[in-house]
């Protein structure tokens, strides 16, 4: 009888112990750095999330977590948009219970979390070729003079200049390149995340952000009196996705119309030769059939870059 005790005994413990110190495979296209709003660089790997704990199981999209260094556990609910983008719910950090009852605790308006990658890939802009826009920042349209978006020679990156309207609060003279890294539908929103170039942007808290947006229906009538495209456009006030429920609601909302293109031409001076160099013959400058010009740090320490006359101003 105390042997079968003494048996059991030693299942239990070793059942318990193994339950605590266990860990789940977490997805192999997650792992790498990312950024999240507040915290400059999440590393993730097979098992942990450096700011969540390790993982010790998972039922689906649900991953029970336990934090070591607040002494707790919470149940995390992830899913993964786009590869470079995870998006995640959470209980509050509690004492030990099952996955299911913690899981449990995670309110319906929980707050969500958005991850973006470090060093992500680019991915093709969805807006390409030219438009002009309007805009708002929440006290009145901005329509004159009307702002512009032209594409840029890469196809991942596209440009904004906004124009200030002297009767609408919040609107100024301002130029915006935007590099867009992920796009992805949930429902029947389209979003849009990258990263935005400016002069007021200091961070990367300035300059990840969120997008939503939608194609808006032209009838029959208007698409034979030869009407252009349209897009409806938010943008998130910080570096997350959160209040972006429609592309009519936004810290920013934009209405794209699609427009010509502004042509324009590099001086005739210019044009007379294909290549120049510099005097310390570090940059090179090369025209491409008078339409991209490719500046080359020769001496391989800055960056190259390509701009199209087409698309200057």
């Amino acid at each position: 009888m105390g042997a079968t005790l003494a048996a059991i005994f030693f299942c239990c413990v070793f059942v318990t112990s193994t339950t605590a110190q266990g860990s789940c495979q977490l997805s192999e296209s997650w792992r790498g750095s990312w950024f999240q709003s507040g915290f400059d660089n999440i590393a993730i790997n097979d098992t942990s999330i450096d700011v969540k704990g390790n993982c010790l199981q998972k039922k689906g999209d649900y991953y029970l977590f336990q934090d070591k260094e607040e002494d707790c556990f919470r149940c995390l609910f992830i899913v993964q948009k786009h590869t470079n983008v995870l998006q995640y719910k959470e209980s509050y950090c509690e004492m030990r219970d099952t996955l299911d009852n913690l899981c449990m605790l995670i309110p319906g308006d929980a707050q969500q979390f958005s991850l973006f990658r470090r060093q992500a890939a680019p991915v093709e802009c969805p807006f390409r070729g030219s438009f002009t826009f309007t805009y708002s920042r929440g006290h009145g349209e901005c329509r004159s003079p009307g702002a512009r978006l032209d594409s840029c020679t890469e196809s991942s990156r596209i440009f904004f200049r906004y124009q200030a309207c002297p009767d609408v609060q919040g609107t100024e003279s301002s130029e915006e390149e935007l590099e867009c890294l992920a796009a992805w539908k949930d429902g029947s929103l389209r979003y849009l995340m990258g990263r935005v170039q400016h002069q007021g942007a200091t961070s990367d808290e300035d300059r990840y952000r969120c997008f939503v947006y939608e194609r808006m229906a032209s009838s029959a009538s208007t698409a034979s009196a030869g009407h252009r495209p349209t897009f409806l456009l938010a943008q998130s006030g910080d570096a997350t996705c959160n209040g972006l429920t429609s592309p009519s609601e936004g810290s920013r909302t934009l209405k794209l119309s699609k427009g010509e293109g502004r042509r324009c031409r590099y001086p005739s001076w210019l044009l007379q030769h294909n290549h120049w160099q510099t005097l310390d013959g570090r940059w090179t400058y090369s025209l491409h059939k008078n339409s991209t010009l490719r500046i080359i740090d020769v001496s391989g320490v800055g960056p190259s870059a390509s701009h199209a006359a087409s698309l200057s101003s």
